[in-house]
């Protein structure tokens, strides 16, 4: 990793802010980019989590404050959250960026977005707001503050240039990931592996809120596949931001061995050598849908959140993979359908040699294809150079 030159107040400031661990990869592949083409001369400053911290930011404050979704499931933590949303106005015009990037996380980015006044700060937003999927007249409203978005899709940025807002698409950063040359007798050594053990990955989501949710769901549908195929062995890959002892605490009840992994080696290594995934809708199902892997995608919200979502929201699919290719090709279940006996079903049905595993197995290779740029440069350069282009620094 390049270094950032310190100590130089001269430098141009970036302020970049994520609220979620997806977002913080994106920030911290962004701020290597930005660093690499400017040779260092580049300060940052903002909020992100722990990657943006090793690529080289001072956290404002934890990134965990401002990483929670849902309608309901949000309500008791506005007082913080507007806490910390004053929190970043006020270091903003305090440090006066050369421009603001804000990443994702849109219900608070954008609230960001809009209070920024001086005409000498660059507003940029990387993830486009799903107006594809619903609420599309925000389209039109993120136009009247934002200089330029970069989206990670190839079908977004018509969404946005009718209105005349400045959008480049820079490709998705997960299409480059290539898990063809793991060794899992290295990686998982811990697990003593085994090549006639049959390995699901499960990931029952990346927020408190979710795996509360889900964790008890996901054992009563896994139950009955333990004890159907005794060399059946569970993975559960943490997200970054949760800490292994929380993980073992949620599940230290279950009947089922699991094998918890940390790091994204290890990820990606359960990714490889496991038969199929069950998943909680979310940026993970992209992950599993480009490492090739059939999955069973489940999603259970607050019922009232749930209720608005329906009206609101007119997706026939919620995972970005079926999203994609425009058809159902993963299992969606959702709400009262996710039910134990669903799930066991449907992923013993990806377990077993069937026309369902094969769909998916052939349906996912295209999916890389599809979130890459003509260009083929990385993402973050590509996101980099639009940004410096932006801001008149190269």
């Amino acid at each position: 990793m390049v270094n950032i030159i310190k100590n130089t107040k001269e430098l141009p400031l970036i302020y970049i802010i994520a609220g979620e661990p997806s977002g913080d990869l994106l920030g911290a592949n962004l701020m290597c980019s930005l660093i690499k083409l400017t040779d260092g001369k580049i300060r940052f400053a903002g909020v992100g989590g722990s990657r943006m911290k090793a690529a080289g930011l001072k956290s404002l404050f934890p990134m965990e404050d401002i990483s929670l979704m849902g309608f309901i499931e949000i309500l008791p933590h506005l007082p913080l959250i507007f806490k910390r949303l004053t929190q970043v106005k006020k270091d903003i015009n305090k440090n006066k960026p050369r421009c603001v990037i804000t990443i994702d996380s849109p219900e608070f980015n954008f609230r960001v977005g809009k209070s920024i006044k001086d005409p000498n700060i660059y507003i940029i937003h990387y993830v486009a707001p799903t107006v594809w999927a619903y609420r599309p007249k925000r389209a039109e409203k993120i136009s009247k503050f934002l200089d330029l978005l970069l989206v990670l899709f190839p079908f977004e940025p018509t969404y946005f240039e009718k209105v005349g807002l400045e959008t480049t698409f820079v490709g998705h950063p997960l299409a480059k990931k290539n898990i063809k040359n793991i060794d899992p007798r290295v990686l998982l050594r811990d697990i003593d592996f085994k090549e006639d053990n049959i390995y699901i990955t499960i990931l029952p989501g990346s927020r408190k809120t979710e795996i509360k949710r889900h964790i008890s769901l996901f054992e009563k549908a896994l139950r009955p596949l333990a004890v159907k195929n005794k060399k059946i062995v569970f993975l559960l890959p943490i997200a970054d931001n949760l800490r292994k002892e929380y993980i073992q605490k949620q599940i230290q009840n279950w009947s089922i061995p699991v094998h918890i992994l940390s790091g994204e080696e290890q990820k990606y290594t359960a990714f490889k050598i496991s038969r199929a995934a069950l998943a909680v809708s979310g940026t993970v199902t992209l992950e599993l849908a480009i490492a090739g892997l059939p999955m069973i995608v489940v999603y259970r919200a607050n019922p009232i959140t749930a209720a608005i979502a329906k009206r609101i929201i007119k997706l026939k699919n919620i995972s970005l993979g079926n999203i994609l290719l425009g058809k159902s090709v993963a299992t969606e279940l959702l709400q009262e359908n996710a039910t134990p006996k669903n799930i066991t079903d449907s992923l013993w049905s990806l377990i077993i040699d069937s026309p369902s595993r094969d769909l998916q197995i052939n349906e996912w290779k295209k999916i890389p294809d599809l979130l890459t740029t003509e260009n083929k440069d990385s993402p973050s350069n590509q996101a980099a150079s639009a940004i410096l282009k932006k801001i008149n620094l190269i």
